[in-house]
């Protein structure tokens, strides 16, 4: 249009209506410059969602959880509880009480053990002491106590009747050894006489044969010789039957000691026995009066109390405490979460996670890092759902996630992780451009409409 047309149109403008003019008009610069910026606008945000991923993460609620298994204290035996010394939630320390026992029957019993166990030992000292045969000025320097007082006592008793018994034995075999020495004594001389009275029958004999002799004086010889060898045959009769007698004291003496000794050593194999029961129960009974004081037996949170108070019966076996380890050695924290079976099958083990604790807003405080250590094999259905009601919501699969870094900021030096506390775990599965993110509820749309039955 040439420079005096458009002044024609002008001038011909200006009696047509507004409306008219309007829609002849040029539109104005910022108009158009604002349609460029929105085409501009949404070219630059398709290429960005086209070309920009972001993470894709699965989050899932969980808590902290030790590596070691729970510590459950529980009393030996049926008992009185005396005190209770912690609460839930209380930290304690390894070693720390936390409750008493009524200690009167465990005392009782180790009381009675302990005084059997010194009778004992004195009584095997004693009958020792007999056995080998040791001087009363040995014995009485070792009596310190009653029951050894006592038994140094008894061993003098015995000792003296040991002592009277076997000089009675031997008094009797010294009064055979001296009748069979006057016997051998007597023998001799009987001997001797005999030998006399023969050779005077044999010379009276001679003379009776030459009739140089009465018969009477000749029988009175021979008598006297009969007589004389009656006396010497009686001597050696009375000689072994003191020989025997000698020789049945010596053996009724030896039997007496030999007798002795073996009673005393089969009471001291009896007693050393019964020392070494009495000495297992003893080590029982001290274990039973150590345990009327319930100890942690490692740093530990108290995350249970039984219902019990002050004066409760308590029944052996029964769990009292229930202890979380949180030493260095047993206290290793990782993450247990619960994965929505929806989610499952984009878990891997080595996922990286971040986990936000529900006691520290992250926004202030930061994140725990980790990754997944660890899927359970099979799903968690909650109780009394099958698997179909499970499936619409509430089965879940358990995963450990390991803590690979404490970011946390801001919650002071005397800080630690304790088991129990409740996170959000977000597991990291991967990427994806923000185009599909956007698109993923149009497509799901597409494809299940028109669906219905």
């Amino acid at each position: 249009m040439t420079k005096k047309n458009r002044t024609i149109c002008r001038e011909v403008m200006e009696f047509q209506p507004d409306a008219v003019a309007v829609e002849a008009g040029r539109l104005p610069w910022q108009a158009r410059f604002a349609v460029y910026v929105i085409l501009a606008a949404l070219a630059c945000g398709g290429a960005w969602a086209w070309l920009s991923r972001v993470d894709r993460v699965v989050t899932a609620r969980g808590m902290l959880v030790t590596l070691a298994p729970a510590i459950v204290v529980q009393p030996l035996e049926t008992s009185i509880i005396r005190t209770l010394a912690v609460r839930p939630g209380d930290v304690v320390k390894k070693g720390q009480l936390l409750a008493t026992l009524d200690p009167t029957f465990a005392t009782a019993d180790l009381g009675q053990l302990t005084g059997r166990k010194k009778f004992l030992a004195a009584w095997i000292e004693r009958l020792m002491a007999e056995l080998e045969d040791r001087p009363a000025a040995e014995v009485e320097e070792g009596a310190a106590d009653a029951d050894q007082r006592a038994q140094m006592a008894l061993f003098l008793k015995r000792k003296e009747e040991y002592r009277a018994n076997v000089e009675a034995k031997d008094q009797e075999i010294a009064s055979y050894e001296e009748m069979l020495a006057a016997n051998l004594n007597e023998q001799e001389r009987l001997k001797g006489q005999f030998a006399l009275t023969a050779e005077i029958e044999s010379m009276y004999r001679k003379l009776w044969e030459g009739d140089q002799t009465s018969r009477l004086e000749y029988i009175n010889a021979l008598r006297e010789k009969l007589r004389v060898e009656d006396l010497y045959a009686s001597a050696a009769d009375k000689n072994s039957q003191i020989r025997e007698r000698l020789a049945q004291a010596r053996a009724e003496r030896l039997a007496f000691i030999g007798g002795w000794r073996t009673q005393t050593a089969t009471k001291i194999v009896e007693a050393q026995q019964e020392l070494t029961e009495v000495e297992h129960t003893l080590a029982k009974a001290a274990r039973r009066t150590e345990l009327v004081e319930l100890a942690a037996v490692s740093d530990a949170v108290v995350k249970d109390v039984a219902r019990v108070s002050e004066g409760s019966v308590v029944r052996e076996a029964e769990t009292l405490f229930t202890l979380i380890p949180i030493d260095e050695r047993g206290g290793e924290l990782e993450a247990e979460a619960a994965i929505p079976a929806k989610d499952i099958g984009h878990i891997r083990v080595g996922n990286a996670v971040r986990m936000k604790l529900s006691a520290f807003p992250f926004q202030r405080h930061g994140f725990l890092s980790g990754e997944v250590r660890m899927v359970s094999p099979d799903v968690f259905l909650p109780e009394g759902r099958g698997a179909g009601e499970a499936a619409d919501g509430g089965a879940y699969y358990a995963c450990r996630i390991r803590l690979t870094a404490n970011t946390l900021r801001g919650v002071g030096g005397d800080f630690r992780l304790l088991p129990g506390m409740a996170l959000d775990a977000e597991i990291l599965v991967g990427r994806r451009r923000v185009a599909e993110y956007l698109l993923d509820p149009l497509l799901a749309g597409l494809h299940e409409s028109l669906s219905e039955p």
